[in-house]
């Protein structure tokens, strides 16, 4: 699971597909997910050049042009393509009709809906809520947050790389490194030496990289203060650092690192905090991981003008 949700659409009508699909926007990113422009087809003269695997979700007309129905442009997916892919149906018929039409070609994963806009937003709100709560347990979630964490900390090593090729940069930026790197060094040379002391092996291997997210969050912070201060919001110049690492690095480690227990039917990741895993933490992880993903481009891209 990445942060981008792709849905492959079915529509011949134009004005119809557009009205819909800012539903289905607000939606996805309701639900803390990238809302990527559907593929949209008119009827099924380029099902063989579609890769189908990328879709989280298919939405069809039951009618389309050329007198193909989504219907049996659904039956020959599964049939010939063997893919699975939930679908919802919806028809100016009602759902009902829909329902009936499903009932005859006998199609596996499908959802139904009326063509009208109430029936059809609440419906897609409903199916895409369980089609993310399927794929939304622990294990999916850590590797999320893993993976975006990750493009993030490519984006600020690229962001401190930039940095450091101004020659009206590099000086300062390089002796913060340095000092932090150093300071950080002493820690971990005293801390190594306690845990031998005390014969406490746990400790060592339990510790980080001593480049670690964190400091890369804190160069960027240091680049925000030193060069870009007066081409950054005010919100974002003062509280970048301790933001991300209140979004982003603590829940990351949470979630990569300590232990889940069930209590009373609720999945709690038990730690010095101990936190609740629900559909609400997750929204919030990924829309956070949005947020921040779009503030260190924008900076990147700061970078990369100096």
């Amino acid at each position: 699971m990445r942060l981008d949700y792709h849905i492959l659409w079915f529509e011949d009508n134009l004005t119809a597909y557009n009205i819909k699909k800012e539903f289905v926007r607000d939606i996805i990113s309701e639900f803390g997910f990238n809302y990527i422009e559907p593929r949209r087809e008119v009827n099924g003269r380029n099902i063989d050049t579609i890769n189908f695997d990328q879709y989280d979700l298919i939405i069809a007309d039951m009618n389309l042009a050329n007198g193909d129905t989504g219907m049996s442009l659904m039956t020959k997916i599964r049939d010939e393509k063997n893919i699975f892919t939930e679908v919802i149906f919806y028809s100016s018929d009602g759902e009902e009709a829909v329902r009936a039409e499903l009932a005859r070609y006998r199609i596996d994963g499908a959802y139904c809906s009326g063509r009208e806009n109430d029936d059809f937003e609440n419906k897609a709100k409903e199916v895409i809520r369980t089609l993310i709560k399927k794929v939304q347990d622990l294990n999916n979630m850590r590797g999320l947050v893993m993976a975006e964490t990750s493009d993030c900390d490519k984006i600020m090593a690229d962001i401190i790389s930039n940095s450091l090729k101004n020659d009206a940069q590099r000086d300062a930026l390089s002796l913060f490194i340095y000092n932090h790197t150093k300071q950080k060094i002493k820690e971990k040379y005293d801390k190594q030496a306690r845990y031998h002391r005390n014969n406490r092996i746990d400790k060592i291997i339990a510790d980080n990289l001593i480049f670690d997210s964190d400091t890369k969050v804190r160069c960027v912070q240091f680049c925000i203060d030193q060069f870009y201060a007066d081409q950054m919001p005010e919100h974002i110049r003062d509280t970048f650092y301790n933001n991300y690492r209140r979004d982003i690095i603590t829940p990351r480690n949470k979630l990569a690192h300590i232990i889940e227990h069930e209590e009373n039917g609720c999945i709690i990741l038990k730690g010095t905090d101990d936190f609740i895993f629900n559909d609400d933490m997750c929204c919030s992880i990924r829309i956070c991981l949005q947020k921040h993903k779009r503030t260190l481009i924008d900076i990147q891209r700061l970078t990369e003008s100096n």
